[in-house]
Formats: structure tokens, C-alpha cells, sequence
């Protein structure tokens, strides 16, 4: 009976590391918003109060305020704003690739 209570044991600590893991692997990946996307446009009060939501539907919910702030036309579907703002950064990513993003480059 020994064994069966280990193979239980283990599998229990594999499961809690496994959530473990990939909890912290979304937060990376939320996170990963305020310091790339709008890392040059978001002010360092929206950054601190993003980085202290607890879980990703808060976040989701930051993010669409952060946008509808941002939007010049609310009555529209559209967000001009954000569209613009990610195609900029999709034509810095294709034309400054200097081994780092091109985003981030001057």
C-alpha cells in the first residue's frame, strides 16, 4: 500500500508544480502588455495599477478601459487610436530588426 500513497504523492506535487508553472507563465504573458505594447504610451500610474491586478479577467478589463480612453471616435467600432498605434509598431518591427524588436529601437 506504500507504493500506491507515493505514486499519489508524486502525482499530486506534479499537478500543484505543473499549475504552478503555468500560472506564473500567464502572468508573464499579461504582463507582458504594459511593458511591450503600450510600454511608450501608457503613463507610470497606469503601469503600477496594471501591475497590480491579481488575475487576468481585472487585467482584460484594464486593458479595454485603457483603449476606450485612448478611442477619439466612442461612438464608432473602430479605435482608431489603437489601430494606429499597432501598426506603428508592426512597421517598426519590419523596418529597424537589429536583433532586438524594432519597436524598441530609436
Amino acid at each position: 500500500m506504500k507504493p500506491d500513497i507515493h505514486i499519489a504523492s508524486r502525482v499530486i506535487s506534479t499537478l500543484a508544480l505543473f499549475y504552478f508553472i503555468s500560472s506564473l507563465a500567464a502572468q508573464t504573458v499579461s504582463y507582458k502588455w504594459a511593458e511591450t505594447d503600450v510600454a511608450y504610451i501608457s503613463t507610470d500610474q497606469e503601469r503600477d495599477a496594471f501591475n497590480l491586478l491579481l488575475n487576468d479577467n481585472e487585467r482584460e478589463k484594464f486593458v479595454e478601459q485603457f483603449w476606450l480612453r485612448r478611442d477619439p471616435t466612442p461612438d464608432t467600432l473602430e479605435n482608431e487610436f489603437k489601430e494606429e498605434h499597432y501598426r506603428r509598431l508592426a512597421y517598426a518591427n519590419e523596418r529597424f530588426p537589429i536583433g532586438i524588436p524594432g519597436w524598441k529601437t530609436d
